[in-house]
C-alpha cells in the first residue's frame, strides 16, 4: 500500500514527466519513473517513487500503480486518470489504444523533492524527452545496459530486486551506452532545431 507521501511524489512525478516530455503515455510514464530509481540508486542509494516494480514482458512496470491508474481508482482522492484513445499515427507508435493523463490541476510541486532527486528527473527529461515509449522499452529490457540490467535479472513476474544493483560499477560497455543516449538525443533536437 502506498503512503500519502508517496502518491504525493508518484503524483507530481507523472506531472512533471507528462509535461517535460512527448509521447508520454501509460508505457512511457512507467519507463520514465523506473528510470529516474535507477539512477538515483546508482547515485544516491535511494530510490525517488518509493514504489516496487515487477518483472513484465514490456520491462518494468509497477504494477498496483498500473492497475490503479488502468481502472481510474487514484481519480476521486489524487486527480489523475487515463484516458484511452484510439490510436493517432501522429503521436503514436503503434496502432490500438493509448493511454494519456489527466490531471484534475497540472502544476507540478517541487517540495516533494530533493535537490538531487529534482536533478536527476531533469536528466531524465533531457536524455528520454524525444524517444518514443518502445525504444524506452527496448533500453530497460537490454542486460548489458546500465538501465536492463535489474530488469533482465529478474524473474518473470517478480518484483525487481534494485539492493542487488547498489554498489555495482558500471562495465565500460555500459559507460559507452549511457552516454550514446545522450548523444542520440542531442541529435534528435540538432535535427528538430533545423528544421524550424
Amino acid at each position: 500500500m502506498k503512503t500519502n507521501i508517496q502518491m504525493h511524489t508518484i503524483l507530481n512525478m507523472m506531472k512533471y514527466f507528462a509535461a517535460n516530455t512527448k509521447y508520454c503515455h501509460l508505457l512511457k510514464m512507467m519507463k520514465l519513473i523506473y528510470l529516474s530509481d535507477v539512477k538515483s540508486l546508482r547515485e544516491n542509494d535511494d530510490i525517488i517513487s518509493g514504489i516496487q516494480f515487477k518483472k513484465w514482458k514490456k520491462g518494468p512496470v509497477a504494477d498496483k500503480l498500473y492497475f490503479d491508474l488502468i481502472n481510474n481508482r487514484l481519480w476521486s482522492k489524487w486527480g489523475v486518470k487515463i484516458i484511452k484513445e484510439e490510436f493517432n499515427p501522429n503521436i503514436d507508435e503503434s496502432p490500438g489504444f493509448s493511454y494519456y493523463f489527466k490531471f484534475k490541476d497540472n502544476d507540478f510541486n517541487d517540495e516533494w523533492f530533493s535537490e538531487n532527486q529534482l536533478k536527476i528527473m531533469k536528466d531524465i527529461v533531457f536524455i528520454y524527452k524525444d524517444i518514443r515509449s518502445e525504444d524506452i522499452s527496448d533500453i530497460t529490457h537490454e542486460k548489458s545496459t546500465i538501465n536492463g540490467y535489474p530488469w533482465f535479472n529478474a524473474n518473470d513476474d517478480d518484483f525487481i530486486k534494485f539492493e542487488d544493483y547498489l554498489g555495482k560499477e558500471l562495465t565500460e560497455e555500459q559507460k559507452i551506452q549511457y552516454e550514446d543516449i545522450f548523444e542520440y538525443n542531442q541529435r534528435i533536437r540538432e535535427n528538430e532545431k533545423s528544421k524550424i
